[in-house]
């Protein structure tokens, strides 16, 4: 019986350290796990057929972010994109062009910080802090 219970202490133990040991991992990597940027070279940063302009703002503890802004001649309205994960504004031109053109608005897209040529790293906050600075910036520009 003592040796059933000596086993099962150890196999606690063990499972009890395996499980500290995933719990501190994931703590390291929670920041790149939830905020998966791409690198800065993939994607086509200079397409010369998209019709936007490249755009540069601050964020509002000053944090420079980055953007296009794909402006429409007679918009009916005006869009503000914010990417999913892995994402930047060069891996969506090309669709945010298509959504200027086809619906008649005009669209900003923007980089979080972290993300394309934005500066800075991400975390919750200041992700959300972007975003509305990039509507801040649409607005004036409308």
């Amino acid at each position: 019986m003592k040796r059933i219970v000596g086993i099962g202490k150890r196999l606690g133990l063990f499972f009890l350290s395996v499980y500290v040991t995933v719990l501190i991992v994931l703590l390291f990597l929670e920041t790149s796990m939830v905020y998966p940027a791409p690198g800065r070279t993939v994607g086509d940063w200079q397409p010369v057929d998209l019709g936007h302009e490249d755009v540069t703002f601050q964020s509002a503890d000053g944090t420079r972010l980055h953007g296009w802004y794909f402006e429409h001649p007679n918009p009916r309205a005006h869009v503000l994109v914010s990417h999913g994960n892995a994402q930047h504004v060069a891996s969506m031109g090309p669709s945010m062009a298509e959504l200027r053109d086809e619906l008649g608005v005009s669209v900003f897209a923007y980089d979080y910080r972290g993300y394309g040529q934005s500066e800075g790293k991400p975390f919750e906050s200041g992700v959300l802090a972007d975003g509305e600075a990039a509507q801040r910036w649409l607005a004036d520009r409308a």
